[in-house]
């Protein structure tokens, strides 16, 4: 009975994540991460630099 249920848990959480994945792929949540949260993060760092050429 323990083992049943213990396989049950797994099971679901196996399906929760195979759902979590397959809905990151659909919506292509991970480039908006990426486009909304990262780019200006490292854009504002790279601009504060100072640079040594003038183009």
């Amino acid at each position: 009975m323990k083992a049943t249920k213990i396989l049950a848990k797994a099971a679901l959480l196996g399906v929760g994540a195979y759902l979590g994945m397959f809905l990151v792929y659909w919506f292509n949540i991970e480039n908006k991460v990426i486009f909304y949260a990262v780019r200006p993060l490292l854009n504002k760092i790279y601009d504060s630099k100072d640079r040594d050429v003038k183009i």
